[in-house]
């Protein structure tokens, strides 16, 4: 713990030494006059790293999606102040890609260390970056460039914003970026039950599976959920829910259905008697909801939030 304080005080006190001699020298007017080419390049390289440290934590203060649109535009406009500061002293192509060096030099260990892991903030520094090079074309064109230049860059700060960080979200957890699929099974779907024993999911009504583990806290957090969708569909013949607990080496000798039964959960159960069921459905993560439809063909992989909205449109 104290060589984990001792360094994030390191990082601290090196982050706002630089980040008080790139504020000096945006400031003092006839810096660039004294500076050399290096050290030009140097103070854009230390402006990429004191941007991305400052930028960065928006993540969790803020999220993702606000960390994407504020880094777009600070990258962006900062971009534009060097070009003009050092025009005829740096080729613009060069100050581009010092800024963008400086903010890969912070980005680039994490990532290649945990690549997987990383994954999922991955379109915001894509986006952040992208500010970089909109500063580049936006720099000494002719009006009707600008234009277009800006246009196109709210458009992919909205996207990103409203849409684009959901749908890569989507597609890590569930494997598509809409949760919408089509995909046949290719064999009848076995679960063990309490009441019936060993049934097969039988084609002919939309069956509603939701696929979770025992110590898996999302999934515990929407089994509520689940319970008021059961709920509201009951009483239409025409769809069957069953919540498929994927047994694990952990689970030791636990009664899975005495668990749920425990939590006053009444939804159908049921346990998962084929381990290849989960890589044959293409789960990735849990919670995972699953619809198929009446010819047994797999409609939709992803959250419940998004199965309601596709059970209203299959009814």
């Amino acid at each position: 713990m104290f060589e984990l304080n001792f360094l994030v005080v390191v990082i601290a006190i090196l982050t706002l030494t630089l980040l008080a001699i790139i504020v000096f020298f945006l400031f003092d007017n006839d810096s660039e006059n004294v500076l050399t080419n290096p050290q030009r390049a140097a103070l854009l390289i230390g402006s990429g790293i004191v941007t991305e440290m400052i930028v960065s934590p928006l993540r969790g203060y803020a999220s993702i999606a606000i960390c994407s649109a504020v880094g777009f535009f600070v990258y962006m406009i900062l971009t534009h102040y060097f070009l003009r500061r050092f025009n005829n002293k740096i080729k613009p192509i060069h100050v581009a890609a010092l800024l963008f060096g400086g903010s890969l030099i912070l980005q680039a260990p994490i990532r290649a260390m945990n690549f997987d892991s990383t994954l999922i903030s991955l379109p915001d520094y894509v986006v952040r970056a992208l500010g970089i090079f909109a500063g580049y074309f936006f720099f000494d064109r002719k009006r009707v460039v600008n234009l277009v230049n800006l246009g196109l860059s709210v458009m992919i700060v909205a996207f990103t914003f409203f849409y684009g960080y959901d749908m890569w979200l989507n597609k890590i957890n569930y494997g598509t970026f809409t949760s919408n699929v089509n995909e046949p099974t290719t064999k009848e779907i076995a679960l063990l039950t309490k009441e019936q024993g060993t049934i097969n999911i039988k084609k002919g009504k939309v069956t509603v599976l939701d696929f979770w583990f025992v110590g898996c806290g999302a999934c515990m957090e929407e089994f509520p959920e689940f319970q008021q969708a059961y709920h509201d569909y009951k009483s239409n013949s025409k769809v069957q829910f069953y919540s498929v607990n994927v047994p694990t080496p952990k689970d030791g000798g636990l009664d899975k259905f005495q668990f749920l039964s425990n939590l006053n959960y009444n939804f159908p159960m049921a346990v998962s008697t084929d381990k290849s069921l989960p890589a044959t459905l293409g789960i990735i993560s849990y919670p995972t909801i699953v619809i198929l439809n009446e010819a047994g063909t797999v409609v939709y992989k992803g959250d419940l939030k998004g199965a309601d909205k596709k059970l209203k449109a299959l009814f």
